[in-house]
């Protein structure tokens, strides 16, 4: 009789012991996964804001291109016909409106 309910009194020892170091991996393995998320998120988030930061720069490249082309063609009918005021006045506007 004592020697069975020491058996018994191990067995279930064992499998607590058991059942406890289950739960400990599963944790693990849950942080683990947690964190592995976390690091895809935030990388995901990185390369958005990275394309995001290029598309504004080159956004803002073309539009610097494109006034630099407006005052070079501005420049040549001044130059052409520097007495003309109206047409002057009508690219300015034109100017307003498209950049404005």
């Amino acid at each position: 009789m004592i020697i069975s309910i020491n058996v018994i009194i191990t067995i279930i020892i064992i499998i607590i012991i058991i059942i406890i170091i289950i739960i400990i991996i599963i944790i693990i393995i849950i942080i683990i996964i947690i964190i592995i998320i976390i690091i895809i998120i935030i990388i995901i988030i990185i390369i958005i804001i990275i394309i995001i930061i290029i598309i504004i720069i080159i956004i803002i490249i073309i539009i610097i291109i494109l006034l630099l082309l407006l005052l070079l063609l501005l420049s040549r009918l001044i130059l052409i016909n520097p007495h003309d005021h109206l047409l002057f006045n009508l690219y300015l506007i034109v100017i307003l409106i498209i950049f404005g």
